[in-house]
């Protein structure tokens, strides 16, 4: 659950994880101060992993690395904390942060239902809330002065894992690019054992 996030695929992957690491950490870091900085890291990539620990649990051919699920902690951190600063992609298309961290949300739980790419999308989605979370336990009063932000996050995030956890056959939904049927015959086999418990 920890060592994973230590580990990366490539040099590739590595990078792109600590570039978004450092265009999301500064203000956090400034806001919380390094100690609590950590725990929302952490706290995001342990967040991140149990998530996708809880959805792969019928998977045991599934295995994960990579810091996502903490760089999504920081990020949705900065979110609940900064919502209304910009994110300009490559310097020519600019949105406040809380409408990245929707489009991120969105795309997660698309990922997640569709099994899209080589990505863990559970582990961004779990580690983005845990993070968030922590990160309003540090500084309680982001929650009145962002609550419509944090709302908009939030709601379908939790909505979306309740529904993984009550309905797991939600996650059946095929892949227009590739993997249709194993992840599906996957998902129909954890829902049976699922619905036999």
């Amino acid at each position: 659950v920890v060592s994973s996030g230590f580990l990366h695929v490539n040099w590739m992957h590595f990078a792109f994880n600590m570039l978004t690491l450092y265009f999301f950490s500064d203000l956090v870091e400034y806001r919380l101060g390094a100690f609590q900085f950590l725990i929302v890291y952490f706290a995001g990539l342990i967040g991140g992993d149990l998530l996708s620990l809880y959805i792969h649990r019928n998977h045991a051919d599934y295995s994960a690395v990579g810091a996502s699920g903490a760089v999504s902690g920081i990020i949705f951190a900065a979110i609940a904390l900064f919502p209304g600063i910009e994110i300009c992609m490559f310097g020519l298309f600019c949105m406040p942060r809380w409408l990245y961290g929707l489009l991120f949300v969105v795309i997660s739980i698309y990922g997640i239902r569709s099994g899209l790419g080589n990505i863990g999308h559970d582990a961004h989605l779990g580690g983005a809330l845990t993070g968030m979370f922590t990160a309003i336990a540090f500084v309680p009063y982001a929650l009145t002065q962002n609550l419509i932000p944090i709302l908009i996050l939030t709601i379908p995030s939790l909505l979306f894992i309740y529904l993984i956890v009550a309905k797991p056959y939600i996650l059946m939904l095929d892949n227009p690019f590739g993997r249709k049927r194993s992840r599906a015959k996957h998902l129909r086999v954890e829902h049976r054992a699922d619905t036999a418990r």
